[in-house]
């Protein structure tokens, strides 16, 4: 809303406010700081992010294939380069992913927003974390159905809305809900309305944890 009140347009960037306004203000040095700072932050933040992931990526998911396959159980085989080889191509794949999302579905949605949403998946791990401490009889089954259950809620409420503002879904799963039931509407859940990210973050955490109590049952 500030920003509409100072620059007049409703297409306002909220991203680019911290330079809009000492601009506004003809204050050159300050808007030069303002995105120097702010282009070391973001690649830093670029940087650690992608190679962790391609990280996760080569020792999780990659690795174990190597590691089983016959050629790879010699003591004569180089496992080194083609590891890191492997995590270049996945820092480059990641990017290209993640700039893709941007551009395609994000669109003009604030950086904070795209990173509440990552947030909010990834809180989809905190069930498996606290519960396994305290409750005997929690299970690995248990874990990873609650994670999943999570994880598909969280596409749902809050995923499936980025989709459909970016046209890649019918506007009708907003409307009427999933295969015409209302109940199914992926902002009002159960006919129950919260603020999207509140919406979100409490359905995908009740299946979780419920999917997780269920199962090691």
């Amino acid at each position: 809303a500030a920003g509409v009140l100072l620059f007049g347009k409703s297409d306002f960037n909220p991203d680019m406010f911290v330079l809009l306004l000492p601009m506004t203000a003809n204050a050159n040095l300050m808007t030069i700081a303002a995105f120097v700072g702010g282009l070391s932050a973001a690649t830093a933040m670029v940087i650690v992010a992608s190679v962790a992931l391609a990280i996760m990526v080569c020792n999780d998911l990659v690795a174990p294939v190597l590691l089983r396959r016959a050629d790879m159980q010699s003591p004569d085989a180089a496992l080194g380069p083609k590891l890191l080889f492997i995590r270049r191509g996945a820092i480059f794949v990641l990017l290209i992913l993640a700039y893709a999302y941007y551009r395609v579905i994000a669109g003009n949605a604030a950086l904070a927003s795209i990173g509440l949403v990552s947030f909010a998946a990834i809180a989809q791990l905190a069930p498996a974390f606290f519960i396994g401490l305290v409750w005997r009889r929690a299970t690995a089954y248990g874990a990873m159905a609650g994670m999943a259950a999570g994880i598909t809620v969280w596409a749902f409420t809050l995923l499936v809305p980025n989709l459909v503002t970016a046209g890649l879904l019918p506007r009708t799963i907003l409307e009427d809900g999933l295969f015409g039931f209302a109940f199914l509407r992926p902002l009002q859940l159960f006919g129950i309305e919260f603020t999207p990210l509140t919406h979100g973050v409490f359905w995908s955490l009740v299946f979780n944890v419920l999917a997780y109590v269920v199962v090691s049952i």
